[in-house]
């Protein structure tokens, strides 16, 4: 039996997408489970190394030259361990005058004290002579104590991460000759770029790689 024109078109069409379908090749598929991975990211970053507490060593007084430095930079020191010493040079003419003028201070008393037994002399000028000899006690202690700083020591345990005492220099009291990092603890500061600030958290773990450079 004749088929009419539109039949045969579509018996037609549909052999044609059968054989096609038949010829086209099975592609295999797998499925696989989800998971979670970390990816690696890597920046180069410019930071400082700081230690966590630091400790500044500084002179006491100025114009004192530094005589023998006893610390280097990467050098564990223990509390109380000598670091420089100053020349004590400038200051022995001031002690052997306080101690001229505490044994002349000691005789005027002598003589006051004496002369107050006989009643010569007033009970005002007595203690004038008191106060002389104590004042000129406590200039020879100062002297004597500024003797005794010119050693510099380590105020805590730690790590000596810069030195700034250079041998033959003179001091400047309150500028520190040394900064030691507190039982040797250091910290990295870096500072992140803005555009990556927001890829990182608080806590998150990083490896660090450092170069000389």
């Amino acid at each position: 039996m004749p088929f009419p024109g539109a039949l045969r078109f579509l018996l037609f069409f549909v052999l044609f997408q059968t054989q096609a379908l038949a010829a086209a090749p099975v592609m295999a598929v797998t499925i696989v489970q989800p998971e979670q991975q970390t990816l690696e990211r890597q920046e180069t970053l410019t930071g400082l190394v700081v230690p966590r507490e630091e400790v500044r060593i500084t002179p006491e007084m100025s114009g004192l030259r530094i005589a023998q430095v006893l610390a280097e930079e990467g050098m564990m020191v223990r509390e109380g361990q000598p670091l420089a010493i100053l020349d004590a040079a400038s200051l022995k003419p001031e002690l052997a005058q306080t101690e001229a003028g505490i044994l002349e201070a000691s005789r005027a008393l002598e003589r006051a004290e004496a002369l107050r037994r006989k009643g010569t002399v007033s009970e005002a000028a007595l203690e004038q002579a008191r106060t002389a000899f104590a004042a000129a006690r406590a200039a020879r202690d100062t002297a004597a104590l500024r003797m005794e700083r010119t050693g510099l020591a380590a105020l805590a345990p730690g790590l000596i991460y810069e030195r700034l005492a250079v041998l033959g220099d003179v001091t400047q009291a309150g500028q520190p000759l040394f900064r030691l990092a507190k039982h040797g603890l250091l910290e990295l500061e870096v500072r992140l770029p803005e555009a990556s600030a927001a890829s990182y958290r608080p806590g998150q773990a990083a490896a660090l790689v450092f170069s000389a450079d």
